[in-house]
């Protein structure tokens, strides 16, 4: 079974992610071991960012680098799991908040899941519809 970065590369919807872990070398954590979880932006997602704020995170790789590892969590964490939790703490270091929107969906922070249980080799992948950002990010 491919493990989390390998499944991201071969799936098309996130190509703006894989471009932003390799360009920070994070991809090679989510090659690792794990078990983790990845709520993966979508490139959709990337896409409502403005573009200002998307070139000067992309070119700034320390703030880069927090916001896609507040993207991951240590553990196998599939959609029923989620279901029952308030929070979960992030690879970054700041909390995940979970919740349920108006329409019954699964909700990370302001993002909701929209692609769920990516089962890989080490961990899941949940596909997500927006970016989310931790609060230390300084621009």
């Amino acid at each position: 079974m491919l493990n989390i970065a390998e499944t991201a590369l071969k799936n098309d919807d996130f190509t703006i992610l894989v471009d932003a872990l390799s360009s920070t070398g994070l991809i090679g954590v989510l090659k690792g071991t794990g078990p983790f979880t990845l709520f993966a932006p979508d490139d959709t997602a990337f896409s409502k960012i403005d573009p200002v704020m998307m070139a000067d995170l992309i070119a700034d790789t320390l703030n880069l680098s927090k916001v896609l590892f507040y993207h991951a969590v240590n553990g196998k964490y599939m959609l029923n799991d989620l279901s029952g939790l308030i929070s979960l703490s992030s690879m970054e270091g700041s909390d995940i908040f979970i919740g349920i929107s108006r329409r019954g969906e699964i909700k990370v922070n302001e993002a909701i899941i929209t692609l769920a249980d990516i089962e890989c080799g080490n961990g899941v992948i949940h596909g997500i519809d927006a970016v989310i950002f931790p609060s230390v990010i300084e621009f």
